[in-house]
């Protein structure tokens, strides 16, 4: 049954297609008519899911259609002039039924028959995959296997969604706007805590809502290109209590732990999720509490900072030597009228060491090279807390959104840098609210409020000294560099939304204005105070930032088209004094549009074409003409110039899907023509710099094109993905006080599937190849950068719940000065018995202790040996229920 309402949607749609609606001017300037009512069958009066249609009278032309809903409910909207029109049902399943009514606002009920036929094979592929409008549905059950712990591990085996190492999930290249647990919104952009703690046994299905309009207020009148991703729960696992747990220790020449708690609840007006974990055994617990949409946003760069090892592009539990604690909280609430009120409360504890030789290479305007080379040992503590307080009334005619935040980060560093010692300490506070309020007025208007204000204070120092027992330090031994910055937002936005009956155009006139204060305080103490020569090591800075954006968006939505453009003209004034140094005002006025174009020519295929034109404004972090010393062997201070750069951006995205095949492709290419206008860089001596700015009228040139694929099919579970993509740059670039030419390209390919060729072995496989160039306008190149990592997955399903899996890693690097390939394999046995599973594991088998990578950007290579974890041994049970 699931199958045939699928298929009657889609055919349905392809009627539509084939068919377009066609409406006149003078038709769309006529009032319009809905027509509402329910489709169901005669014989059990069930819903029948299917399309209804309004034809006109005189040439038979489809002029609009709905889909009924779950419970076959429809509500179609059309103008015309006619006396009367043609109602028709149709779709997969349904004798089609037609009836001529009056053009007249009316309830309409169709009463229809079965159409039964032989759909085996769709019927199969039904119960995998299945399309509904804009909301696309993954059976959990058909992709999972026995080896999958939480739904996150499932969602990776999903045609056409990729998740990130991080755990960022996209669709169609483009990150998810939230995750929620059957319809609710219990994490906001900290849907981590939820993908890697829900069990697969929880969720029925994982809907993919395209151009979901979460406000009721706006829907048909403002459209949205958001995704939303949706975990449905099992009836099972609704309104009761659930818990996954894990204990585990372990032996790499020290003892290991690794302890974990989630305790869940999914009620109907309520749902829970409280965790707490902490092992030393290389997993990041910070992604599983990151903001996946951006979170609160730092209003200012932290200008100094300790040398740190640049960790390798491998998995993070390779090389990560952790002590990591975290909790969360999450609390929300639905009231009786439906409002939200969520709690979201988490804390996170890590103590890291880094340990790595590096060599970094510059390649200079006068074809020669600066070689850094920097033996680097780190210890870096981190605490950081997050809460959020959230109010949310969704209701058709009003909206009302307050959230409030706050966001403490203490962090404590020490690195140890060729004989020198640095010291570091940061505290980091920040507070915000948003407000929002929407007001439906008809069908045809709305108003729109929205409002922020965030405040962060940072006070941070770093000190630079020589080692015990070091015969030489740095030119800086002795410096202690103390800096505190406090910035300041406040925005407000105002938009009103109508709707002409005139082409179906909606206008919407809108006021933004963004309002910033920036302070800056800093001062640099020196022994040596003759290393400085003469250069002024104070800052007393003040900025604020205005803008004032009146705008005109106007919208045109129809089955096949969107149109938009975006017209703000924007007044921007800063301020920006610092005692000492130069004082100066700028006001300027600019237009900056944005146009947006999305073409379905199908239900299966979207084009969408983009196009923006934006002024960039230098932030203090490149204003400051006091030196700040940034590390051991860095001193930047910039003259301050208030120029704005320019940027156009183009792009050009291509989106396929064939659900019942399971095939999905994304192709999208961008090209961004810009005038920096100011130009920053170094001038090095030695191991030595110092930040240099310099204008400039020269363009730069960015072109890049990606494709991903990803195709499901039902012979063995076989699951494939595959990413093209290229990049080519062409900037200027600042070094040495001299302006060159700086060309990049990079070409990258990546593979992976999963499948199982039989009942007692699942087969996953990744791969990626990256080769990089970079070459100087003078005709300089740096060596061609080849990497190649893959990695293989072999679970065995032995009878009696046992398993065992086998994971190889193999890493290639053509840049590497020694062995330029690199391989880690593990090992894992595993038993299961009911609702426990006990893991005996064994992760670098061979025991290999450094690894050895490259990395190629615009004027500079950089190698590195970096110290990787041990043979390790880890048995750990998992328990949920």
């Amino acid at each position: 049954m699931c199958m045939a309402r699928f298929v009657t949607l889609l055919l349905a749609m392809v009627f539509c297609i084939v068919f377009p609606s066609e409406i006149s001017a003078q038709e769309a300037e006529l009032p319009v008519t809905i027509i509402e009512g329910r489709v169901s069958f005669i014989s059990k009066n069930d819903p029948a899911v299917c399309f209804v249609i309004v034809y006109r009278m005189s040439d038979k032309a489809a002029m609009a259609y709905a889909a009924t809903d779950k419970d076959g409910n429809y509500s179609v909207r059309f103008s015309t002039g006619a006396d009367s029109v043609i109602v028709s049902v149709s779709g997969m399943g349904v004798k089609t039924a037609s009836k001529i009514v009056p053009n007249m606002p009316s309830r309409l009920d169709f009463k229809v028959e079965e159409d039964v036929f032989n759909l085996k094979e769709a019927l199969i592929k039904a119960e995998k995959i299945k399309m509904s409008g804009d909301t696309l549905s993954y059976n959990v059950a058909s992709f999972r296997s026995r080896e999958d712990l939480v739904i996150e591990d499932v969602l990776k085996k999903m045609p056409g969604v990729t998740v990130s190492r991080n755990g960022t999930i996209l669709y169609k290249q483009k990150p998810v706007k939230a995750v929620m647990i059957d319809g609710m919104d219990l994490l906001k952009g900290r849907y981590g805590i939820a993908t890697r703690n829900i069990s697969p046994d929880h969720i029925a299905t994982v809907e993919i809502l395209e151009n979901h309009q979460v406000v009721k207020a706006l829907r048909n009148l403002v459209p949205s290109d958001d995704t939303y991703l949706n975990l449905k729960l099992k009836t099972s696992s609704k309104g009761v209590f659930l818990i996954s747990g894990v204990a585990g220790g372990g032996y790499d020449g020290k003892g290991l732990w690794n302890a974990e708690v989630a305790g869940m609840y999914f009620g109907h007006s309520s749902q829970h999720i409280i965790t707490g974990k902490t092992n030393n055994t290389g997993n990041d617990l910070r992604y599983e509490l990151m903001d996946h949409n951006g979170g609160l946003h730092s209003l200012g760069m932290t200008l100094a900072s300790p040398t740190l090892a640049s960790p390798p592009a491998i998995s993070k539990d390779k090389y990560y030597f952790n002590t990591s604690y975290s909790a969360s909280v999450n609390e929300l609430f639905r009231t009786k009228n439906g409002d939200d009120v969520n709690v979201n409360v988490s804390y996170f504890n890590d103590s890291e060491i880094r340990t790595t030789m590096s060599e970094t290479r510059w390649m200079l305007p006068d074809s020669s090279v600066n070689v850094i080379g920097e033996d680097i040992r780190n210890r870096i503590a981190m605490q950081k807390i997050d809460a959020e307080i959230g109010y949310v009334s969704n209701r058709n005619k009003n909206y009302v959104q307050n959230h409030n935040f706050f966001s403490g980060e203490f962090s404590d560093a020490v690195s140890h840098v060729n004989g020198v010692r640095q010291n570091f300490r940061l505290s980091s506070i920040k507070a915000a609210s948003t407000l929002s309020m929407i007001k439906r007025f008809s069908e045809d208007n709305a108003y729109e409020l929205n409002a922020k204000v965030i405040y962060e204070h940072k006070p941070y120092f770093l000190q630079v000294e020589r080692d015990t027992g070091a015969v030489s330090g740095s030119r800086f031994s002795g410096a202690l560099q103390n800096v505190s910055s406090d910035g300041l937002e406040a925005s407000v936005f105002m938009a009103g939304m109508v709707k002409k009956r005139l082409w179906g155009i909606t206008f919407s006139p809108t006021l933004g204005t963004v309002y910033n204060m920036d302070l800056l305080d800093s001062g640099l103490e020196l022994p040596q105070a003759a290393v400085l020569d003469g250069i002024p090591v104070a800052n007393d800075l003040m900025m604020h930032r205005l803008r004032v954006a009146p705008a005109v968006r106007a919208s045109y939505n129809s089955m096949r088209f969107d149109v938009e453009v975006f017209l703000p003209v924007a007044y921007h004034f800063t301020s920006l004094r610092n005692p000492g140094f130069a004082s100066m005002d700028r006001h300027k006025v600019f237009v900056e549009p944005t146009l947006e174009i999305k073409f379905r020519p199908s239900a299966s295929m979207d084009l969408d074409f983009g196009y923006s034109l934006s002024y960039s404004m230098p932030d203090f972090s490149v204003l400051y003409e006091g030196a700040i010393l940034r590390d051991y062997k860095s001193l930047t201070r910039y003259t301050a110039d208030l120029t704005e750069g320019i940027s156009n951006f183009f792009s050009l995205s291509l989106g396929y899907k064939d659900v019942l095949n399971m095939f999905f492709l994304n192709i999208k290419t961008s090209y961004s023509l810009s005038l920096p206008r100011i130009l920053y860089g170094y001038y090095f001596d030695g191991i030595y710099s110092s930040s240099i700015t310099h204008r400039t009228g020269e363009l730069s040139h960015v072109l890049s094109a990606g494709a991903e694929l990803s195709k499901g099919i039902y012979w063995k579970n076989l699951n494939i993905k595959m990413a093209l993509g290229a990049s080519y740059g062409d900037m200027p670039y600042l070094g040495q006080e001299q302006v060159v030419r700086m060309e990049s390209q990079a070409y990258q390919v990546s593979a992976g599937f999963s499948f199982s060729p039989f009942d007692f072995l699942g087969v996953e496989y990744d791969g990626n190849l990256l080769c990089s160039l970079v070459s100087q306008g003078s005709g300089e190149n740096l060596e061609p950068l080849l990497t190649n990592s893959n990695q293989l997955k072999l679970a065995f399903r032995i009878p009696g719940g046992v398993g065992l899996e086998l994971i190889g890693d193999h890493y290639y690097n053509n840049a590497s000065s020694g062995r330029k390939s690199f391989v880690l394999f593990d090992a894992g046995i595993t038993y299961s018995y009911k609702k426990l599973r006990w893991v005996l594991s064994c992760s670098n088998l061979l025991d290999t202790r450094n690894y050895v990578y490259s990395v190629l950007s615009a004027g500079s290579s950089f190698r590195t040996d970096y110290l990787i974890r041990p043979r390790a041994f880890l048995l750990k049970m998992y328990v949920t229920f």
